[in-house]
């Protein structure tokens, strides 16, 4: 995380969490609010859900996911379909 937060000051993004805990309704308002682009996260099953509100069409602004761990070739291709781009961590590093 403290990596991808440097990287991210570096080229001067602005951060904002994401909190899973507070709901699916929270995360698509914080997403929608903040007009966020890209998304980084650790598992594969929270890439899904986000993929989700991409494809339900509520989260319109969402085009690129960073993932720390490996993902399965589904996973890219769904994101391909649905115009996010699925990265792993130490593509970008």
């Amino acid at each position: 995380w403290v990596i991808a937060e440097l990287a991210c000051y570096t080229f001067s993004m602005a951060l904002v969490p994401l909190y899973d805990t507070l709901g699916l309704e929270a995360m698509v308002h914080i997403l929608n609010l903040a007009e966020i682009s890209m998304v980084i996260c650790d598992k594969e099953d929270k890439a899904e859900s986000l993929l989700n509100n991409k494809e339900k069409g509520v989260t319109p602004t969402l085009s690129c996911l960073v993932l720390f761990n490996p993902f399965s070739a589904a996973l890219l291709e769904r994101g391909r379909k649905c115009g996010v781009e699925i990265l792993q961590l130490s593509q970008i590093m």
